[in-house]
């Protein structure tokens, strides 16, 4: 029990865990009554007979105050509740939380708290930004927490959460985050919004800085087009521990928001997250004009057939994927596991990174998909596909790929585009036909093609694909049991050794030819007409 006499103006006392039964204060005085840990407030402590404490509970006569009972609004730390919200999942509490919210920017940030409730949201998206006037302002330095907290939206088309930019009038936002929350859709799901919305409003950016997402839930979010995760432009930012659940698409990175190349996303990461695609699904994990991104333990589970891709990445560099994964059930089928693609400029994708990923059960679906213009490297990948019409490896026209030490399904292991160009650093890359009046090699995907039971006289093409300088190309006949004549397209010419003219009854011969890309030949460096 504490008694207070003696006070004087201009003076501030704090009392904890105790009883204030005397003492005089005026209008220049503050108190504090901290930890709430319980006693009882006299009235003979003021003059004028009340107190209001933080501006939301005032005491006339005497008054047990007790732990947790008072809201302090704050300065640093703004309780929703204090600002009006409810949180029983029926009343309206958009209003409170923006008001927490705003008061948080006017004093230059803070952290707005969400104690465990459901708080119904409606009409409005909670707002990072100015709720009214021209131009907005977006704010920066604001904290977002819950514990294990739901934020419900109800109107059609409407986000939960939105923070705007726009370069033009120089609202730009710095240094918030988002935890700890679940944030729904509880209307007609195929009619929501986006869980999180960081939206551009014009080209140019600029992009959105230091923000952080961590423990972030959002589920049912199935509108079209919709993400639980829509970010248009994000630098020096992490993305932690986050899931979606039945949403029509997971996470966006979209550096493209406004137009190609004016916003981009740079110096990202996106860790331990996980999309489960539920019925709806389409695309899991998505990037658009991306620079040093990198996606670390995450997973994809769908539960439905989908024409979406786990994780796709369009015009992005420096992008990689390790250790993540996706999963199927053996009955469901997807487009792409992982797709390295263009985007709506035929601008490719470089130096993207898939290291130590998996797919399980992944029916019909194009586990690596890499397509024209476009360059990977594939190490370690593990297929776990035990259902028929799994394809592993997929290159579309010129793209690059560099596969090191990966299994993929026995039935369609690679689909190689005969322009595309495949490397497996120390492992020999074999092609064969039967037959062929012209045997064309792919110089891009073989470095050595047999012929084995030659049927009709040859001619070898000029090799598809791009060679690289110096690089070499064996070649081995061996007829049906009748000797075919050799001819060779004008690219190949003798060198040290003799071109092959006919085969050899009974027997295999071979010829190997190295590439100089300044004369744009193959050169034969050896041969064996006499064969084996």
């Amino acid at each position: 029990m504490a008694t207070v006499t003696g006070m004087t103006a201009a003076k501030m006392l704090e009392i904890q865990n105790s009883s204030i039964i005397s003492g005089t204060i005026d209008g220049s005085d503050h108190l504090i009554l901290t930890n709430y840990g319980g006693g009882t407030v006299d009235a003979g402590l003021m003059t004028t007979s009340d107190m209001s404490l933080a501006g939301n509970q005032t005491v006339t006569g005497i008054k047990t105050y007790n732990a947790g009972t008072l809201l302090d609004k704050g300065s640093m730390v703004f309780n929703v509740k204090a600002f009006g919200a409810v949180g029983d999942g029926t009343t309206d509490d958009t209003a409170a939380i923006q008001a927490a919210i705003d008061a948080a920017w006017a004093v230059g940030g803070g952290t707005v708290w969400f104690p465990k409730a459901t708080y119904k949201l409606a009409t409005q998206p909670i707002k990072f930004y100015t709720s009214a006037g021209t131009p907005i302002v977006a704010y920066s330095n604001i904290k977002l927490l819950g514990a294990g907290s739901i934020l419900a939206q109800t109107t059609t088309g409407v986000d939960v959460i939105k923070c705007r930019n726009n370069a033009g009038v120089g609202a730009i936002s710095v240094n918030n985050s988002i935890e700890n929350l679940t944030l729904t859709f509880t209307g007609t799901a195929t009619n929501s919004g986006h869980g999180v919305n960081l939206s551009q409003d014009a080209a140019s950016g600029p992009v959105f800085k230091r923000w952080s997402m961590r423990n972030v839930y959002v589920t049912n979010c199935q509108g079209s087009g919709k993400y639980g995760f829509n970010l248009e432009g994000l630098e020096a930012s992490t993305i932690e521990r986050c899931k979606t659940f039945d949403c029509a698409n997971g996470f966006f990175l979209n550096g493209g928001a406004q137009g190609n190349f004016t916003t981009g996303t740079n110096s990202t990461t996106l860790q331990n997250c996980f999309a489960d695609m539920g019925a709806n699904g389409v695309t899991a994990f998505r990037a658009v004009e991306v620079s040093y991104v990198s996606y670390k333990g995450c997973g994809v589970l769908y539960r439905a057939t989908s024409a979406g891709s786990a994780y796709q990445v369009e015009c992005g560099n420096a992008v990689s994927y390790d250790t993540c994964g996706f999963e199927l059930d053996g009955t469901v089928t997807l487009a792409a596991g992982f797709k390295v693609t263009e985007n709506s400029l035929a601008y490719g994708s470089g130096q993207v990174a898939i290291k130590t990923c998996y797919a399980y059960k992944s029916k019909t679906t194009k586990e690596v998909w890499v397509t024209n213009g476009c360059n990977a490297f594939v190490e370690s990948f593990q297929s776990n596909s035990t259902v028929s019409g799994s394809v592993g490896l997929t290159l579309d026209g010129t793209a690059r790929v560099t596969e090191v030490a990966s299994t993929w399904p026995a039935g369609a292991p690679r689909t190689l585009s005969a322009t595309a160009k495949w490397y497996t650093p120390g492992i020999p890359r074999v092609s064969s036909l039967a037959s062929g009046a012209a045997p064309t090699p792919a110089a891009g995907i073989a470095d050595s093609l047999i012929v084995y039971a030659a049927a009709v006289n040859m001619t070898v093409g000029a090799p598809t694909g791009q060679a690289d300088d110096g690089q070499t190309l064996e070649i081995q006949f061996r007829d049906d049991g009748t000797a075919r004549t050799i001819a060779h397209n004008a690219i190949f010419v003798n060198g040290p050794a003799t071109k092959l003219t006919t085969t050899v009854l009974g027997k295999a011969v071979r010829e190997v030819f190295q590439y100089s890309a300044g004369g744009n030949n193959w050169t034969c460096m050896s041969s064996v007409p006499a064969g084996w």
